[in-house]
């Protein structure tokens, strides 16, 4: 279930007045309508941040996929990951790799300059995995305080996505949490909220690769 709370990480906050409220695979528009508030969309970021569990790191991963106007990823350079930090145009990166979830806030991010991204990408698809989670048995039903949201330039969230007690992700190494994609209006945002049982950046990317999949995977 998708719920919105107040800036920071503390999860027993009522969400303030005016923000966005999300259900699984509902679709909005980040422009002004109505009531709403005014995001300021020239750049967005992806947050994620968990709690270790049990005394045990967990090494969640942000990641980032430009896709083109098919949908499809036409190059390994179009993922942003912790293996490669920022995108070739500059305008899509990640804030770096937390490997046990230790600190307050976000312990991960991914920002997106939209507004200026290159007409070629359409769609920026936005997925987690649990590094090396099969081998640790490790998965998303085992991790403490963990969500994802998503914040517009000036840090107003626009929505969050609760990971910890979801049953949706239970038993699941890795999931795709959102999209925006280009519109006639604008960029939209898309909560997905779908799960996979890979550990590996290479099986989410797989799906969405322009060639048929290789012998040898590009991650």
């Amino acid at each position: 279930q998708l719920k919105n709370y107040i800036m920071g990480i503390d999860l027993t906050k009522k969400a303030p007045e005016g923000v966005i409220n999300l259900s699984k695979g509902q679709v909005i528009n980040l422009k002004k309508t109505g009531d709403a508030p005014e995001f300021d969309l020239s750049k967005i970021t992806i947050g994620m941040g968990w709690d270790p569990t049990g005394g045990r790191s967990m090494d969640l991963d942000a990641s980032c996929m430009l896709l083109n106007s098919e949908g499809k990823l036409a190059d390994p350079k179009d993922v942003v990951y912790f293996g490669d930090k920022k995108h070739t145009s500059g305008k899509v990166w990640s804030t770096g790799d937390n490997t046990t979830g230790e600190g307050a806030g976000d312990d991960e991010q991914i920002i997106a300059q939209l507004e200026s991204i290159d007409a070629k990408y359409q769609r920026l698809v936005f997925f987690a995995n649990i590094y090396q989670g099969k081998s640790k048995s490790q998965r998303f039903s085992d991790i403490d305080n963990a969500y994802v949201r998503a914040l517009d330039a000036k840090g107003r969230e626009i929505a969050r996505y609760v990971i910890s007690n979801n049953s949706d992700l239970k038993n699941k190494y890795s999931f795709i949490f959102a999209e925006v994609y280009r519109t006639s209006n604008g960029w939209e945002f898309k909560a997905v909220g779908e799960a996979h049982d890979t550990d590996q950046i290479s099986g989410i990317t797989e799906m969405y690769k322009a060639t048929a999949p290789a012998k040898k995977s590009w991650f």
